[in-house]
């Protein structure tokens, strides 16, 4: 009698017992009121698993902590339509406790295999500043005069040059963040009617700005200073541009109060002009 056996064979087996490996830096920013992580596109690989990996992220105070936000899926938001990375955004408004001015952060990105093996990621600390820069002091200068020139006033009141205007500045910092600049020149404070506003990088403290100036007309020159979380705007206290024969046939001096000259004759007036001097004492001799 013959016996007939059935033998079927399955296989090969692989057992998958490799996580997912990740390579690359994870950045975090804040931007349009949104917490914004990202990673390189290929960050996350598994050689022994063909599938796509279950990718999501969590919010916490320390290192892979959650307790600000638990883990969830990525959020494909606008700030997220780029081709190069990897990434995911939320609101910070969204978040259970929000973010604290100053507080430290921790984005943890968790990437899970169908074997249900697991590689976590954590990002950098994500310090969350909310301070723009510090108001700083804007000055007109004469263009005509080097900066760093004994004959450089603290801050002029009038010029003659009608083709330019200088303008330096300080002050503008902050603690922990870069600060850039952009100048402008208006016919009022904090306007840019005249000249618009240009960017003019970081560490920079002193511009020439090239402009047709109109005589016995202020100008305000303005500096906005930015950071990554805000913006201030200060103008100079305005220069006027004046003719250069305004006060052709005087002689002033620098001193003397109103007396009569019993040894010459002459008589010697203190006056104080609208335009060139604020504030100043001196004396006029026909």
């Amino acid at each position: 009698m013959r016996v007939l056996r059935l033998q079927s064979v399955i296989g090969p087996i692989i057992v998958d017992v490799t996580s997912p490996t990740f390579s690359g830096e994870v950045s975090v920013s804040v931007e349009d009121g949104f917490l914004v992580t990202r990673w390189p596109k290929n960050g996350f690989s598994d050689d022994e698993d063909v599938d796509a990996l279950d990718l999501a992220f969590a919010i916490g105070r320390p290192p892979r902590g959650e307790e600000v936000m638990k883990y969830s899926s990525l959020n494909n938001t606008e700030q997220c339509q780029t081709a190069e990375d990897f990434c995911t955004a939320v609101a910070t408004s969204e978040l259970q406790w929000g973010l604290h001015g100053n507080h430290t952060y921790y984005v943890s990105i968790k990437a899970t295999d169908a074997a249900g093996l697991s590689t976590t990621v954590v990002s950098p600390p994500y310090v969350h500043y909310v301070e723009p820069p510090a108001r700083g002091v804007v000055e007109d200068v004469n263009p005509d005069v080097p900066d760093d020139g004994w004959l450089q006033v603290e801050d002029a009141d009038s010029q003659i040059n009608n083709t330019a205007l200088a303008v330096r500045w300080s002050g503008f910092s902050h603690a922990h963040l870069d600060v850039s600049y952009d100048v402008g020149v208006g016919s009022t404070p904090g306007d840019d009617d005249v000249v618009r506003f240009s960017s003019l990088g970081m560490d920079v403290t002193t511009t020439t700005i090239e402009v047709d100036l109109e005589f016995f007309k202020k100008y305000y020159i303005s500096v906005k200073a930015r950071n990554d979380v805000g913006e201030v705007t200060v103008s100079s206290d305005g220069i006027t541009v004046l003719p250069r024969d305004l006060l052709s046939g005087l002689s002033v001096y620098d001193g003397l109060t109103c007396e009569q000259n019993q040894s010459t004759g002459g008589h010697q007036v203190q006056a104080s002009h609208p335009f060139l001097f604020k504030s100043l004492e001196f004396t006029v001799i026909k």
